[in-house]
């Protein structure tokens, strides 16, 4: 299946999870008992709300809604600058935080200390600001027909009363859902300003262009600049090594550089580094550049846009401290508010300080979901997560509230900054499928190496190739349970399960192990996939490895293509999504490319038909069993076709048997259960670690046959490691259910404090 979107790090063991059990707790362990695992779009929905000063309280109206317009007139209890104050002390020094103890569940015996939030009292006072109990009904309202329509509902914040524009509402605690407001990718927080020249989206093509800047005068607290900048090129490393991304310094720290720099444009963001300030005499925000003697240089919000707005920078991310600080008088003081005025559709700025930690897991999330294509709000949300995430640690009770400190500002209706064409940064567009019959214009070596294809193609295989490899080699192979255990499964031929073109006739596959023949032992899946000539079925029961094993076998191709430079790409599909009656497997692919792998139409369409292209087909059993038919018939089509360069398509040995036609492949191979003695002798390797493991399997029939599964096996090992024999001396007395409840139990507690233990 092309690479889906989910949890990163441990649980992508679940990528390889099909069996039952683990299946049916994963949201639990994932993401928490009761959430709502809904897949949201990028399309937005948005609530307005303006606030407006009326005698001693404000007044908040909600200007557009899906649910309509409301008001509501508020009284504030206590003084506004107390309560920012108050958040700013709790984001600032997480330490002084009071705390309570808690139990974590599921982990059994572990009791911390974890700190009281905002939550617990100015987190709702903001949101009872934020949204009067008049105008609640028509917020929550909103809300239910946002996700309805599987859509999000944007808070677009105005504030004609600017003393309400310096709180941090990021931080209002939503009491009857149980988070904060600015933290849930369901509602973005923005503060939105209206001016008289709406932007457009600015379409281009790769490279997103940031321009760098650090500032470090002599008289400021110091700065490490080499550090600062290695954190910079670590947030997007990634995505410039795709091209999607291009980043440059300024070089120099005074505002005639950052000129200079600008001439050499055009930049599309600009990134600024450094101190700001906030000059409360003037009610304008600043930043610190350096002077010619290098020390400070304060330049305004406002001569910091002209240097900008001509060269029509789109985006401007302040990392210093008070970017976001406000006037209590003016709408239009803080550094970010003032650019927007200027004409910068998007500032992202700072309300607190924020460390380095934060401030890098903020840029390489904000940044990739950009070139990405997402809104700069749903950007800015991505990112508040991924700090949120890489910075709390709920076994240690440790709890960052750094997600709240950007800020957003923009003017742009619909947060589109860009329309970026990604494939043509990624692929190279000049590939075209050549005139000639698709078999003269391939040619392939005995090796199956493809030869006649221009260089654009060779480039674009390979590009491809890599980014198969970082997902599913670096990205779920190597993080497997299967991989963490390096079992040579064993493997029967049973060619009489398929069709075969060296075949006469056609072979019944009532009982396969009538027709089996055992393979030697050291051969693996590469050598076994050569002698097919690149025609493999590979079946199995469920828990037998067969995903692993074919992953593994992608990994060999790709060392390969990549080391020698050849064409041939193994990409992995999951005909899952196969689900159109009558639809070509050729059509599918191509929409698969596009869609999974960013790879345009017209590039996959001549990487195809140059029979640049390996299909690695798995789960013929995920399709629909009324289906099940005709997608083997449409793969045996493409199988036939005469630019196919092959496939390899995985199944469930019971699935497969209940079909009425057979696939038309050269060869078919059947992985089996691990016997007894494979068990007990890798349990018994793993010597002191594994005692008490290898104790209950050897005294306990139906443990150890619930161990020849290397699914089975695997979950007993990273679950029962270092674990007394008293611990698990009770499975011989358990049911199968509650035996496997058991391990589930212990396998997730073993997860939690293994990542724990890795944040630390």
């Amino acid at each position: 299946m092309g690479p889906p979107q989910t949890v990163r790090c441990d649980y992508r063991d679940a990528l390889l999870v099909k069996s039952e059990p683990l299946l049916q707790i994963w949201p639990a362990v994932v993401f928490g008992a009761g959430h709502q695992t809904r897949s949201m779009n990028n399309e937005f929905l948005d609530f307005d709300l303006r606030f407006d000063a009326d005698g001693a309280g404000y007044r908040a109206v909600v200007v557009q809604s899906p649910a309509g317009e409301s008001h509501a007139r508020t009284d504030t209890s206590g003084t506004l600058d107390q309560l920012a104050d108050a958040i700013r002390r709790l984001v600032e020094s997480p330490v002084d935080r009071p705390r309570r103890e808690i139990e974590i569940a599921g982990v059994a015996g572990v009791k911390t200390e974890k700190p009281l939030l905002p939550s617990s009292s100015y987190g709702r006072e903001l949101f009872d600001l934020l949204l009067p109990s008049e105008i609640r009904n028509t917020y929550r309202t909103s809300l239910a027909i946002a996700r309805r329509d599987n859509k999000r509902l944007r808070l677009r914040l105005r504030f004609e009363a600017p003393e309400l524009a310096a709180l941090p509402w990021e931080f209002a605690f939503d009491e009857a859902d149980e988070h904060f407001v600015g933290l849930s990718p369901e509602t973005p927080i923005v503060r939105y300003l209206e001016i008289d020249r709406p932007p457009q989206a600015l379409t281009i093509t790769p490279p997103l262009r940031i321009l760098a800047m650090i500032a470090a005068p002599n008289d400021q607290k110091r700065l490490d600049v080499t550090r600062e900048q290695e954190h910079m090129k670590s947030a997007v490393r990634r995505r410039a090594e795709e091209g999607a991304i291009e980043l440059q310094w300024v070089q120099g720290q005074t505002w005639r550089d950052l000129q200079d720099a600008m001439d050499k444009g055009p930049w599309h963001v600009l990134h600024f580094i450094g101190h700001g300030g906030f000059d409360s005499k003037t009610g304008v925000g600043l930043i610190a550049l350096a002077n010619d003697a290098g020390n400070t240089h304060m330049l305004s919000a406002d001569d910091l846009a002209l240097l900008l707005v001509p060269h029509s920078v789109r985006l401007v991310l302040l990392n210093a401290c008070e970017t976001a600080r406000a006037s209590p008088t003016s709408r239009f003081s803080s550094t970010g508010s003032l650019l927007i005025r200027r004409g910068v559709p998007a500032v992202v700025s700072m309300q607190f300080q924020i460390t380095d930690a934060a401030a890098l897991e903020f840029s390489r999330a904000f940044y990739s979901a950009l070139v990405d294509g997402a809104p700069v709000d749903d950007a800015v949300s991505k990112a508040r997560t991924a700090v949120k995430i890489a910075g709390s640690d709920a076994l240690h009770a440790v709890e960052t509230l750094e997600w709240g400190t950007p800020v957003l500002y923009m003017h742009s209706s619909d947060g589109r900054l860009f329309n970026i064409d990604m494939p043509a940064a990624i692929f190279h567009t000049s590939t075209s499928s050549s005139n000639q019959p698709a078999e003269q214009a391939r040619v392939p070596s005995a090796a199956g190496v493809m030869t006649k294809i221009d260089e654009g193609m060779r480039r674009n295989l390979l590009t491809l190739a890599g980014r198969v490899k970082e997902f599913w080699v670096d990205g779920v192979l190597k993080n497997s349970l299967f991989q963490a255990a390096l079992i040579d499964l064993g493997m029967e031929s049973v060619d009489s399960a398929v069709t075969s073109p060296w075949t006469t006739g056609v072979t019944v596959f009532d009982e396969p192990r009538n027709t089996t023949e055992q393979l030697p032992v050291g051969k693996t899946i590469t050598d076994v996939f050569a002698d097919s000539a690149a025609s493999l079925l590979v079946l199995g029961e469920p828990g037998s490895g067969k995903t692993t094993t074919v992953l593994r076998l992608v990994s060999d191709l790709i060392e390969n293509a990549q080391r020698e430079g050849v064409a041939r790409c193994p990409v992995v599909f999951n005909l899952s999504s196969w689900s159109k009656a009558g639809q070509s497997i050729q059509v599918w692919l191509l929409g698969e490319l596009r869609d999974k792998y960013s790879v345009p139409t017209k590039i996959g369409r001549a990487c195809l038909q140059a029979g640049g292209l390996l299909p690695i087909l798995d789960g013929l059993d995920e399709v629909s069993t009324e289906r099940r038919p005709a997608c083997v018939e449409a793969i045996n089509a493409f199988a036939e076709n005469a630019w196919s360069s092959g496939a390899v398509v995985c199944c469930r040995l019971k699935e497969y048997l209940a079909l009425p036609v057979r696939l038309r492949l050269n060869s078919a191979i059947q992985l089996h259960s691990l016997t007894r003695d494979q068990v007990l002798s890798y349990v018994g390797a793993g010597g002191a670690r594994l005692e008490a493991l290898a104790h209950v399997l050897a005294r306990d029939s139906e443990f150890l046959d619930e161990a020849a599964s290397p699914l089975m096996l695997n979950l007993m090992i990273r679950a029962y490691s270092d674990v007394p024999l008293e611990q698990i001396s009770a499975e011989g007395t358990a049911t199968a259910g509650e035996r496997r409840k058991r391990l589930m139990d212990a396998y997730v507690a073993r997860m939690f404090r293994r990542v724990a233990g890795a944040q630390q």
